[in-house]
């Protein structure tokens, strides 16, 4: 009786076991392997759930900290040779701006040079255009105090050789009595023509006529001797160059290069230190391989 008890107990437990225990077993191993597979974190589900039920929460692990790299000598490593990239590309571009500042900076002061050279440049052309002009009134003055002093009779044919623009001029610089004095000994359309033009003459228009008196000499010249290329003549033209303002002396003298520069270069010789290297710089401001080419020439 108690053998046959036995029996029907081995005989539950065995179903127990192949019925219920192993299948469940081997579902919940299956289960654990495919979750594996697809990279589910099993363990950690498992140990969470753990530490939730009181006796058992004592033999599980604590949580682990994840791991981001600190402690690891590679990663380390890696980490500070990015920083020293980093801070190697902050630093270049630092010195590219600073570079590029001190370029802006050394552009700025070379603009500002130049243009402190320009300034001052035209403050010299304005004195000697004042100088020049000054020195031009002064011969003109002089001429007009000899004239009068003269008797009529004999300043008059002189006067009426000058060109008209110098004639006019010349009798600006006297007072109106020494005008109707020499006036009236002169041959009547040349006294008419003076007249008529010396009412034009005045301290605004006086720069104009100087420089139309110095163009009509210079006509008047060329026509009674073309041919004439003596140091008497380039030292009259000279002269005239030296006593018109720079800038006019410079174009003038620039577009007569194209055509005779051996011309252009006996009238810069015949002039003095000063008008020479004052047309020359001109002459520079406007070509400088122009400008070159005659400081060449006259070295030779």
């Amino acid at each position: 009786m108690d053998t046959n008890g036995e029996k029907s107990s081995y005989g539950t437990l065995e179903r127990f076991i192949y019925i219920i225990l192993l299948p469940i077993l081997f579902t919940a191993i299956l289960i654990g392997v495919l979750l594996t597979l697809f990279d589910y974190d099993l363990k950690n589900v498992v140990y969470n759930i753990g530490r939730n039920i009181p006796i058992i929460n004592n033999i599980v692990p604590e949580e682990a900290i994840p791991d981001n790299g600190v402690g690891n000598p590679a990663n380390e490593s890696i980490q500070l040779e990015q920083k020293m990239n980093d801070l190697t590309t902050a630093t270049t571009q630092k010195d590219q701006t600073i570079q590029k500042l001190e370029d802006d900076l050394m552009s700025r002061d070379e603009q500002i040079s130049k243009l402190e050279e320009s300034v001052e440049k035209l403050v010299l052309d304005q004195e000697m255009i004042v100088t020049n002009s000054e020195e031009y009134q002064k011969q003109l003055k002089n001429l007009a105090s000899m004239y009068a002093g003269m008797t009529t009779s004999k300043s008059a044919p002189i006067l009426e050789n000058l060109t008209m623009p110098e004639l006019v001029l010349v009798l600006y610089e006297m007072s109106s009595d020494d005008q109707g004095r020499i006036l009236e000994k002169m041959n009547p359309k040349t006294a008419a023509d003076a007249s008529i033009q010396l009412k034009d003459v005045n301290e605004l228009t006086r720069k104009e006529w100087e420089e139309k008196a110095r163009i009509a000499r210079d006509e008047k010249t060329a026509k009674e001797d073309p041919e004439d290329t003596t140091k008497l003549t380039n030292a009259e033209l000279a002269q005239t160059f030296s006593a018109m303002t720079v800038a006019s002396a410079a174009e003038i003298l620039l577009q007569l290069n194209k055509s005779n520069s051996v011309k252009v270069v006996s009238l810069l010789n015949a002039m003095d230190n000063a008008s020479r290297s004052n047309i020359l710089a001109a002459i520079a401001g406007i070509s400088a391989e122009d400008a070159a080419s005659l400081a060449s020439k006259l070295g030779n």
